[in-house]
């Protein structure tokens, strides 16, 4: 997906910011966005050498590891960590070598071009995090504070509906059950 709908969105509010700007912005927002709610995940594989405990992580093309969500029949915590976004650390090491499959939450490279077709529903929230990023910076043409406030307030809301909308899918409601008195 290129960024150019996400540019004719912020034009709207920000008109007079150079298109450069505007771009190297919404990548900024997209980043941000990808390392609050974990929008973005693919599952990869990753090798494990017999002996070792540590284990490479790589990205696809055009990506960034943010963090491992989860690895096929292990538990984060008892059976791994993840000192590093690129690293996974088992707790035991393996008897021999095999491929693993890792859920992987991945934000793009700031030198991208183009956003993963994972974030195309979360265009107008990109757009509201580069304008209230545009709109913030003091001493521009294109400054204006009660956009930038306005747009953060939707931009914070979003990231905090998409972050639940990654955990939980679309079960939407609380995860934990009112204590009842027992009778």
């Amino acid at each position: 997906m290129t960024l150019d709908y996400i540019v004719s969105l912020v034009f709207i509010e920000a008109p007079s910011v150079p298109e450069f700007t505007a771009r190297q912005q919404i990548m900024l927002a997209a980043r941000e966005f990808c390392e609050e709610t974990y929008a973005w995940q693919q599952v990869e594989e990753a090798e494990t050498e017999e002996g070792g405990a540590d284990v490479e992580l790589f990205a696809p093309g055009g990506s960034e590891v943010v963090a491992v969500v989860s690895v096929a029949g292990l538990e984060r915590g008892k059976d791994y960590t993840q000192p590093t976004p690129s690293m996974l650390r088992l707790a035991v090491p393996a008897t021999s070598s095999y491929a693993m499959q890792v859920m992987l939450a991945l934000k793009p490279r700031i030198q991208s071009s183009t956003l993963p077709d994972d974030l195309k529903p979360y265009i107008e929230t990109l757009a509201k995090g580069a304008v209230y990023r545009l709109t913030s910076m003091a001493g521009v043409e294109w400054s204006n504070p009660q956009a930038a406030q306005s747009n953060y307030i939707q931009w914070q809301a979003a990231i905090a509906e998409a972050r639940q909308r990654s955990q939980t899918g679309r079960a939407f409601g609380a995860r934990t059950v009112k204590p009842r008195r027992f009778i």
